[in-house]
């Protein structure tokens, strides 16, 4: 049993579970590459989510994982790579689109990930980071009366997350 209150002797059965099951079938290495997202080892998660790939092309929650993975390594054109592949189907996860247009404006395309974060918004409306990266690229855009606009949606929605965004840019 893996979670994230214990991640590190977790993180080492899993480890030692994989060096004696070298062979591992595509459903195991999921459940494994999940395993390891929760204990917060984005390395190996990615690894067992490219084998899955490598044996499965067109399995998309492990191109998902690999974008995830990507981009928190700051390899946003890799992760941008496997976001349009899994977007070519899934086209109603807003999940998806906030991380695609975090992955865009990592690679400084703020207009395209502004229409991302706006699917995502239309996806989920209640996705209130998106509300808050939608009000952050328009104030960097000059573009105030917007970003006031993302920003009034947020704290209607979460009036304490305004509170502790003002307290954190004091």
């Amino acid at each position: 049993y893996v979670t994230a209150e214990r991640p590190q002797g977790a993180e080492e059965v899993l480890k030692s579970f994989v060096k004696a099951h070298p062979k591992l079938n595509d459903s195991e290495m999921r459940r494994l590459m999940f395993c390891f997202l929760e204990c917060g080892n984005n390395d190996l998660a990615r690894s067992l989510a490219e084998q899955i790939v490598a044996i499965l092309p067109q399995d998309l929650i492990a191109h998902s994982v690999i974008a995830r993975c990507a981009l928190a390594k700051s390899d946003a054109e890799t992760s941008r790579r496997h976001l349009e592949t899994v977007l070519e189907t899934v086209k109603d996860d807003g999940g998806l689109y906030f991380l695609y247009g975090n992955t865009l404006d990592a690679l400084g395309k703020k207009d395209e990930a502004l229409l991302a974060w706006q699917k995502a918004i239309a996806l989920n409306p209640q996705a209130l980071d998106v509300y808050e990266q939608i009000g952050k690229a328009y104030w960097q855009k000059n573009d105030f009366a917007k970003a006031a606009v993302a920003f009034e949606s947020l704290a209607q929605k979460a009036p304490s997350r305004v509170t502790t965004l003002r307290a954190a840019n004091a």
